[in-house]
């Protein structure tokens, strides 16, 4: 049965068993990244903070991608942008292994606060989404237009692609469309599915 995150990822934290689950979540995708099905499909993967801070993890990650040299350029662990601001110190130096690896971090929930737009340069991000606070009325309100395009102008001067997230209508989507945006995500373009599942549909759009 598959569950939805909300329903077990909070107990997870608490009992700290969230580094055991991000194993698993990476090793599952790298296998899948192997295959036929997959063989040019780029993968993002959520890191919980108590992996960022965990040592152990850490050299486990890097260790691990290096056995997939194939699939490890295909793969963005995505931290939060609050996890960059307090926990620097280890990320950092993780952002700079990922990138001899040829895998990257990006930010997700990214725009929620202005103190890692210093950071941005030093993570070498290869995208950043914009947290769906800034979208939810981005058609009706001109502040969040301004503020959207300011922050994407920032991240395409920095080589950063920029990802709108929580796309709900339409109407959100045509006023992106006049923003330079890279790419957007939400319940309104596709609901979470299986990864099996999306690279069939794609296979099927190619075809």
């Amino acid at each position: 049965q598959t569950l939805p995150g909300g329903s077990f990822l909070p107990m997870a934290e608490r009992f700290g068993m969230m580094p055991q689950i991000d194993r698993t979540i990476i090793l599952n995708t790298l296998n899948l990244a192997t295959t036929a099905a997959a063989k040019e499909a780029h993968f993002s993967i959520n890191l919980s903070s108590s992996s960022t801070n965990d040592p152990a993890f850490i050299r486990w990650l890097e260790q691990t991608l290096k056995q997939f040299p194939g699939a490890s350029n295909r793969i963005s662990l995505e931290i939060n942008e609050g996890d960059m601001v307090q926990g620097k110190e280890s990320i950092r130096p993780l952002a700079d292994r990922l990138d001899e690896i040829g895998s990257s971090l990006s930010l997700d929930h990214f725009g929620v606060g202005f103190s890692s737009f210093g950071s941005l340069t030093d993570l070498r991000a290869r995208y950043v989404k914009i947290d769906r606070s800034h979208i939810q009325e981005i058609h009706l309100q001109k502040e969040s237009r301004f503020f959207v395009h300011s922050l994407a102008d920032i991240a395409h001067g920095l080589g950063i692609e920029v990802i709108a997230e929580g796309i709900e209508n339409q109407q959100q989507i045509d006023t992106l469309k006049e923003l330079p945006i890279d790419a957007l995500q939400g319940y309104f373009i596709a609901k979470p599915q299986p990864a099996e599942v999306a690279l069939k549909q794609q296979e099927s759009l190619e075809s």
